[in-house]
């Protein structure tokens, strides 16, 4: 009988490390753009090259097999999400989804 409090509590328990792991992922301030044809690495060195230059990005990361490129802003800055959508337009490329601390976008955002 012991056995099923303690079960119990220990469910209870790591119920709540996975809600705080979800609120802490989600309050990452990192932005991720898919681009739908990205193929190669000259690609991604042209998308990451433009993303670069968008306002508050310190840093860009693609992954090509993933089809993504991952922004870091500089400290204290939050990302304009249509700014960095233009700014994989403004390539050639097509974005598919942007995400981050402003949202999930499948069209290009209003701001």
């Amino acid at each position: 009988m012991a056995r099923r409090p303690l079960h119990i509590v220990s469910l209870s328990i790591a119920a709540m490390f996975i809600a705080q792991a979800s609120l802490q992922a989600s309050q990452l301030p990192y932005t991720w753009v898919f681009v739908s044809d990205m193929h190669c690495a000259h690609c991604a060195k042209k998308i990451s090259t433009k993303l670069e230059t968008v306002s508050g990005v310190a840093k860009v990361q693609c992954d090509v097999e993933k089809g993504f490129a991952v922004l870091t802003p500089k400290s204290g800055v939050s990302l304009s999400p249509r700014a960095v959508w233009e700014a994989v337009e403004a390539v050639e490329f097509k974005p598919v989804k942007l995400q981050g601390p402003s949202g999930t976008f499948k069209a290009k955002p209003d701001r």
